[in-house]
């Protein structure tokens, strides 16, 4: 009678589980939809569920978890509802690359992913060991060159086409299973795949294009693409995983000729793979004889900061000394009145060996913490950065300012910036915009960021920002939409400014965001009054 009745117990709990439905709305048990074994295998197949255990016992949450991710990676709202844009989804063109790796466990950390430790070379060789008939040769080189270049151009890699097997990267077409034990599907769906450096030994690089697809060139409003797949492919063979952002070269999903250059998340990746990382090779190639913008300077300029704290903005507990050595201004009443900190509408806002800097028209505060003011504060800008005026006494503001990953302290005015060690003026300053790469269109830079991990240079000017590598003196990308790449944020920006943990806010007149750059969104409740959070004016 026991058995019996344990069997039974034991039969109710598994068929809780295998019945399981997704509901439509989680609250309303009534509103159904059972999901099918296309979604379940789709899941497994991209790595959203575990591919070990029977699908029979795969629970419910872990079901709509798996769901919510693959909706994200579609670009589609994240409902955890198995619907028909859903089911659309899963029968679209896209990579056969899985889009959430096993080491990742479904969290990412970042907003790029990099499940692959990459090359140790900066020297990669290429071999197109066949060709599709729908495809010239020619054209099908050419393509993968033009392809090659672009991620040349944020990796400082170097790409040679041989003749023989031995290539690191061996790029092929195939149809259904090709040898490799990741069969193509036929028209649609999977249209290629490639391997991490690292995968499965002899196949790592590699590139493996369906020779079923209807291959096209120059923006073909018809069949697919060759140089979108092909350009996206590369990222994974250089050890780019998926990318969840919908403007990414490595999202997982074709959406017809892509751009001809890679996006914002590509360049984070791909700076982070070869940039931020010593290879072995860099002794040799890029030493003394490697040209940068600066050459004739010091590669570590002497920095005095005697009087100021040691610590950081973006340290937890910022340490402020009590006193900084400089001649104590002599401000008249008439001129704090007519400028009003209350206002908002800063010129500028950095911080500086763990101070904050408040600057507004020929003034600047100092504050040891957001809403907290040092004694004898606001003073003149020129009296406390004498050397400025030292130089130019037509200097009444300051547009921009931000402290380098080498301690000296960055100032722009206009289309020049000045470079200040703590005691004096150094790098032959002023120096011309120019020198960071920008277009010739970039009269003046409103503002500057520092984060990420290593620390890129964030430059904000209108409806635009760059990206910067203070360390190699490079500039990573083309010029981007603000609005597109940081959501929420009203332009033209006047300031921005990195606190604690990387915290970056955005201010605009008299608001502020603060701006959560994991998620890649303004965070809730903003914004508010810049003049209240910086200096505890009532709103």
């Amino acid at each position: 009678m026991n058995y019996i009745f344990y069997t039974c117990i034991w039969l109710l709990l598994v068929t809780k589980i295998i019945c399981a439905p997704l509901l439509n709305k989680r609250q309303n048990k009534n509103d159904k939809l059972f999901i099918n074994q296309e979604i379940i295998e789709f899941m497994q197949k991209f790595g959203y569920l575990d591919q070990t255990g029977p699908q029979s016992l795969i629970a419910e949450d872990a079901l709509v978890i798996a769901l919510k991710l693959t909706q994200k990676f579609g670009g589609l709202e994240q409902t955890g509802i198995f619907d028909n844009n859903t089911q659309k989804l899963i029968k679209s063109k896209r990579c056969g690359v899985l889009d959430i790796p096993p080491k990742q466990n479904n969290i990412k950390k970042k907003r790029f992913a990099i499940p692959s430790n990459g090359w140790n070379k900066r020297y990669l060789t290429y071999y197109v060991s066949n060709y599709t008939p729908k495809l010239s040769p020619e054209n099908i080189k050419n393509e993968i060159q033009r392809a090659f270049r672009i991620w040349s151009q944020y990796s400082r890699l170097n790409f040679l086409e041989v003749y023989n097997t031995n290539a690191d990267i061996v790029i092929s077409f195939g149809e259904f299973d090709h040898g490799d034990k990741f069969p193509f599907d036929g028209p649609g769906n999977t249209l290629a795949h490639a391997f991490y450096p690292t995968d499965l030994g002899i196949l790592g690089g590699d590139i493996h294009f369906d020779n079923s697809e209807d291959w096209t060139l120059y923006k073909s409003d018809s069949g697919v693409d060759f140089y979108s797949v092909a350009i996206h492919e590369m990222g994974h063979s250089l050890g780019l995983g998926h990318s969840a952002e919908s403007n990414s070269i490595m999202n997982p999903y074709y959406k017809g000729p892509q751009p001809q250059d890679i996006g914002y998340d590509d360049i984070l990746g791909i700076h982070s793979l070869y940039i931020a990382r010593t290879l072995p090779e860099d002794n040799l190639y890029f030493s003394s004889s490697t040209s940068l913008p600066h050459r004739n300077l010091p590669r570590n300029p002497h920095v005095h900061w005697s009087s100021f704290s040691h610590e950081t903005c973006t340290d937890e507990d910022i340490v402020t000394p009590e006193s900084f050595t400089t001649n104590k201004p002599e401000i008249s009443t008439q001129i704090y009145d007519e400028i009003d900190k209350c206002n908002g509408n800063f010129d500028a806002v950095s911080c500086f060996r763990g101070e904050i800097f408040v600057f507004k028209n020929n003034l600047l505060w100092r504050l040891d913490k957001p809403g907290s003011i040092l004694p004898r504060y606001p003073v003149q800008l020129l009296r406390f950065f004498q050397v400025l005026a030292d130089h130019d006494h037509s200097i009444v503001k300051i547009d921009a300012a931000y402290e380098r990953p080498d301690s000296n302290i960055v100032m722009f005015n206009g289309d020049k910036y000045y470079v200040f060690n703590g005691n004096h003026l150094i790098e032959n300053s002023p120096r011309s915009l120019m020198d960071y790469g920008f277009p010739g269109f970039v009269k003046k830079v409103n503002g500057v960021a520092v984060f990420g991990e290593p620390p890129l240079t964030y430059l904000f000017s209108g409806e635009y920002f760059w990206i910067y590598d203070d360390r190699q003196k490079v500039l990573l990308q083309r010029h981007k939409s603000i609005k597109e790449h940081f959501k929420g944020i009203r332009t033209p920006i006047d300031d921005v400014l990195t606190l604690n943990h990387g915290d970056v806010y955005f201010f605009s007149g008299n608001q502020f965001w603060k701006f959560n750059h994991n998620n890649n969104r303004t965070e809730y409740g903003y914004p508010k009054n810049a003049a209240n959070f910086l200096f505890g004016c009532n709103s």
